[in-house]
């Protein structure tokens, strides 16, 4: 694994074995975001926006796993939702991971106060935006919107492989609005699915 040269002010970056140009310059969107919580600089969200494989959702739980262990306030409270899984402690506040799936299940399982409950948390990641169907008339745009509304000037990653305007059509424009709202970045990835680089598909 090749690490280039770190940025001014970080000490960490993500691991990545390949460094398509897009795929570095999302990293060091990553690593500037953890400069920025450890410099205690205002919050911001961070989407990363490619195809399947691309890298996103490696390089948010990099980032989300990094910021659990030394920006928390609530020192190495990761909770991992959908696995069941709490890492160290629960108390609060957490670094928080989502599949859009799991963020759809607990919501329509009977949850609906999670995006609220998710307000006070240090960070959220919601994997996948735009993955999961509502089943439900509106049900998960809604709470989608809910959780962009209480997440507003916190730290938040979202990964999604739908543009802005896809994501205003099948969730709600003002979720994609508020993306790229403020100081929030959106990143873009063009490298490839990792999985099938240097394979023949037939």
């Amino acid at each position: 694994m090749t690490t280039p040269e770190l940025l001014p002010n970080s000490n960490w970056r993500p691991t990545l074995d390949e460094w398509h140009p897009s795929l570095r310059d999302a990293a060091d969107a990553c690593a500037r975001m953890i400069a920025d919580m450890e410099a205690n600089r205002e919050p911001y969200w961070l989407t990363l926006h490619g195809k399947q494989g691309a890298g996103k959702t490696m390089l948010a739980r990099q980032t989300l796993e990094y910021a659990a262990r030394n920006c928390n306030p609530g020192r190495h409270s990761l909770w991992v939702a959908g696995h069941g899984e709490y890492h160290e402690s629960n108390r609060r506040p957490n670094c928080v991971w989502y599949s859009a799936t799991g963020f759809k299940d607990r919501m329509l399982g009977g949850d609906y106060s999670l995006p609220e409950y998710l307000r006070n948390d240090y960070m959220v990641v919601i994997d996948d935006l735009g993955a999961a169907k509502d089943t439900r008339e509106n049900a998960l745009a809604d709470g989608l919107y809910r959780l962009a509304d209480q997440r507003s000037h916190r730290w938040m990653i979202w990964t999604t492989n739908l543009t802005l305007s896809e994501i205003a059509e099948r969730l709600d424009p003002r979720i994609s609005s508020r993306l790229i709202r403020d100081d929030n970045k959106l990143i873009q990835i063009d490298a490839g699915d990792y999985a099938l680089r240097g394979r023949r598909v037939a």
